[in-house]
């Protein structure tokens, strides 16, 4: 185990082993990966493990490792297991790598532009020292706020890892603040996630709150997973989540919805299973919207129009929707 691991260029190498001298002539553990990783090792499954067992990432930030291939990968990952990213700037650069822009958007860069270099490096060992001693009150406390105050998607990584750590548990979806789910609504598209999990969470925040969950439901290529979490959605009481997870499911083979009605003790309710076969199994849910929208049931069809009109402005796949700005 180890406190820190140091994100840098090998071009930089000089930099970071005056780094990790202090840090570790004041006690502090450190990883780097030109001495840390062993012969013959894979070099990214250790990278990995280096990421994954320590509690803080200080990324050695100049021109070479604003360019570099490894170190956006390294802050990335380091987003995503939840790790406390400290920016050491040695040069007035501007990342031009999106992985290293998002993930370090906190409210704390620390900067090492003045010489001397030992002074700067110095103070991020006082920074340090603070982050890691969990029971010290006041100042440590507001730093480690500082530093994971994140960008939108390093919150969502970091807020997907605690949902799936948690299986799936819906009070991390409530944590969600109003910005989160603001960009949930109106700009998901902006925000490229490549990580499934991510995108499951995505999925399901977006189900619940509202926002484009037809693109997040039609990015994720595993399609048993994928039912598994729409078939969740239908044993919530909730009606807008239920009605935007069977039109989600139109696009699903019954093979892979099936088992998961059984696991979730669905195939009891008549209901659900007569409107399964009748408008999901043959993809006409729209048909079965649209009476609804009708209903005499002011808030029914209320929840019914706001899902069609969701449809209307997300899925350019469907038909005919002209119709849709009328309902509303």
């Amino acid at each position: 185990m180890h406190d820190i691991m140091i994100s840098y260029s090998s071009k930089d190498k000089s930099i970071a082993d005056a780094v990790c001298n202090n840090l570790e002539t004041n006690g502090i553990r450190v990883w780097m990966a030109s001495r840390d990783i062993k012969a013959g090792a894979s070099y990214p499954t250790a990278i990995l493990e280096g990421i994954k067992t320590c509690s803080i990432i200080v990324l050695v930030f100049t021109s070479n490792s604003n360019k570099s291939e490894w170190v956006p990968k390294e802050i990335e990952r380091g987003v995503h297991y939840g790790k406390i990213i400290i920016p050491f700037k040695i040069e007035e650069v501007s990342p031009i790598n999106s992985d290293i822009e998002l993930c370090t958007c906190t409210q704390h860069w620390l900067d090492a532009l003045t010489p001397p270099l030992e002074v700067n490096i110095a103070k991020l060992v006082v920074t340090i020292k603070k982050l890691l001693d969990i029971n010290q009150e006041g100042d440590s406390l507001n730093l480690r706020q500082k530093f994971t105050a994140l960008s939108p998607l390093g919150q969502f990584y970091q807020l997907s890892n605690r949902w799936a750590q948690n299986n799936y548990a819906y009070y991390v979806l409530e944590s969600l603040n109003e910005e989160q789910k603001s960009i949930l609504r109106n700009a998901p598209k902006t925000i490229e996630i490549e990580d499934e999990n991510v995108m499951l969470f995505m999925l399901e925040a977006s189900l619940h709150f509202g926002g484009d969950w037809v693109y997040w439901g039609r990015r994720i290529n595993n399609k048993e997973t994928l039912a598994k979490h729409l078939v969740k959605m239908l044993g919530i009481t909730y009606i807008r989540p239920r009605y935007r997870s069977l039109y989600l499911m139109q696009d699903i083979e019954k093979t892979y919805i099936e088992p998961w009605l059984e696991t979730n003790n669905l195939t009891q309710d008549e209901g659900l299973m007569k409107l399964l076969e009748k408008h999901v199994y043959t993809k006409i849910f729209l048909n079965y919207l649209f009476k609804v929208s009708e209903s005499t049931d002011p808030e029914l069809a209320k929840r019914a129009k706001t899902v069609l009109f969701e449809i209307n402005r997300y899925d350019s796949k469907s038909k005919g929707l002209d119709v849709f700005p009328n309902l509303l």
